[in-house]
C-alpha cells in the first residue's frame, strides 16, 4: 500500500514538473525557433477582427518593409511591446501586424478597444502558427521584406524594439 502511495505521488509530481516546464517554454522559446531567414512567408489562415479570413501573404505590403508580431492579450510582455510598436511605427515607413494566438476574438476586440490600438490586429490559431511558421512562444518578430521574404526574426523583448526597427529598415 506505501509503494503504491509513493508511486502515485512521484507519477503527480511529474506530471506537475512537465506542466510547469512546457509553460515555462511557451515564453521563452527555443534557439531554433522561427522559420529560417531568406524563406518566402509560407501561407499562413489569419482572421480578420471583423471576421474575414485572410492569409499571412495577403497582408505584405510591397511598399513598405513589414513586421509581424505574434502576441496574446494575456501576456505581460506584449502588453508593454504593443505600444512600444505603435510608437515606433510612426518614426518608420513601416506595416506593423498583429497576430493574436487563439480564437478569443472578444477579448482581443476588448485589449484593443481599451488601449486604442491602431496597428492591424489578426486572429491566428496556435496549431496554424506553429505548424506553419514554428513559432510556439510570445512576443515573437517576424522582419519581412518587400517581397515576402523574411528577413530576420526572433523573441522579441521591449529593449530590442529600436534595434528589430533599424534591422527592418535595412530588409
Amino acid at each position: 500500500m506505501l509503494l503504491e502511495v509513493v508511486v502515485l505521488v512521484i507519477l503527480i509530481v511529474v506530471i506537475i514538473q512537465s506542466i510547469l516546464l512546457y509553460s515555462l517554454g511557451m515564453h521563452r522559446g527555443t534557439v531554433n525557433e522561427g522559420v529560417t531567414a531568406g524563406t518566402v512567408v509560407p501561407s499562413v489562415k489569419l482572421e480578420t477582427m471583423d471576421n474575414k479570413s485572410v492569409r499571412l501573404p495577403h497582408i505584405i505590403q510591397d511598399n513598405h518593409y513589414n513586421i509581424i508580431c505574434v502576441v496574446s492579450p494575456n501576456c505581460k510582455h506584449c502588453k508593454k511591446i504593443i505600444p512600444l510598436l505603435e510608437e515606433q511605427a510612426q518614426n518608420y515607413s513601416v506595416s506593423i501586424g498583429l497576430l493574436f494566438f487563439g480564437n478569443q476574438q472578444q477579448e482581443v476586440h476588448h485589449y484593443i478597444n481599451s488601449n486604442n490600438i491602431k496597428l492591424d490586429a489578426y486572429l491566428v490559431s496556435m496549431h496554424e502558427v506553429r505548424r506553419r511558421l514554428n513559432i510556439s512562444t510570445y512576443p515573437f518578430i517576424l522582419v519581412i521584406n518587400r517581397q515576402g521574404v523574411i528577413m530576420n526574426n526572433g523573441k522579441l523583448h521591449p529593449r530590442d524594439i529600436a534595434t528589430w526597427f533599424s534591422q527592418a529598415k535595412s530588409a
